[in-house]
């Protein structure tokens, strides 16, 4: 999940109504808790196998673990997923200097809203 910062937010207040820790948001977001987090910024907020926004009733995230093939790059699994290759360097702590190897695990997650649509 991507989630901008608003005025008066803090990482206990979005862990709250995330249901996680304020460790866990710093962790993911490469910060501290005791970081002060800046109104606009996008934190990525992690949630076990299915996600239900609960902005939207309808969307709808699922986590899918990944073998890398012969073949694959950072584009081609972005757009067999439709998701973007920043996404996937991020959730996975990708460097993109780097080449993926076969047989490689990746977490991929697929807001699967849009397959059903």
């Amino acid at each position: 999940i991507k989630y901008v910062v608003q005025t008066g937010d803090s990482f206990w207040s979005i862990a709250k109504k995330y249901k996680t820790t304020a460790r866990k948001i710093a962790y993911w977001n490469h910060m501290s808790p005791r970081d002060t987090l800046k109104v606009g910024k996008t934190l990525v907020i992690w949630q076990k196998n299915t996600y239900r926004d609960p902005r939207n009733q309808n969307h709808m995230i699922r986590k899918v673990n990944y073998r890398v093939r012969r073949g694959d790059s950072l584009s081609s699994i972005a757009h067999k997923f439709k998701v973007s290759m920043q996404d996937l360097k991020m959730w996975n702590h990708l460097d993109a200097k780097r080449p993926l190897k076969k047989d490689q695990a990746l977490k991929i997650f697929v807001d699967v809203t849009k397959t059903h649509r």
